[in-house]
């Protein structure tokens, strides 16, 4: 079980740091959400460093893998994969962005397609090891 969990967030998280490096849609991501260099150096600065981010995003997805892992084992992949879906696409916390921060609905719709992508990535891992 923790080893599917962990390996769930391990590829999470490995297309998360496709999803938004410039081989991806990072470029995009960047131009939507306003960020440019100067404001990550910035942030470092201040304190709210990449590491600090990416760990409290493993204890997210650590919980998230955790949730979709006991759904799988008790309902079956489809309810997993339906739930997983309506997590990932959270609409009404990805929309504050483009309703409350002036950041647009194309940046809304790039990181919800992330989320779904790597939700559905976790169900699948996790279903992977139920299935052994």
């Amino acid at each position: 079980m923790i080893l599917a969990i962990v390996l769930a967030v391990v590829a999470s998280h490995l297309i998360g740091w496709f999803w938004y490096s410039k081989a991806g849609f990072g470029k995009k991501w960047m131009a939507l959400s306003g960020m440019t260099e100067e404001k990550m150096a910035q942030m470092n600065a201040k304190g709210n460093t990449a590491a600090k981010s990416m760990t409290i995003s493993v204890v997210l997805g650590l919980v998230t893998a955790s949730i979709l892992y006991v759904l799988i084992e008790k309902y079956g992949l489809r309810f997993g994969c339906v739930l997983g879906a309506w997590l990932a696409l959270a609409f009404p916390v990805y929309a504050h962005s483009a309703l409350w921060d002036d950041k647009g609905w194309k940046l809304v719709f790039l990181n919800a397609a992330q989320g779904l992508v790597s939700t559905a990535a976790m169900a699948g891992v996790i279903y992977w090891f139920l299935l052994m």
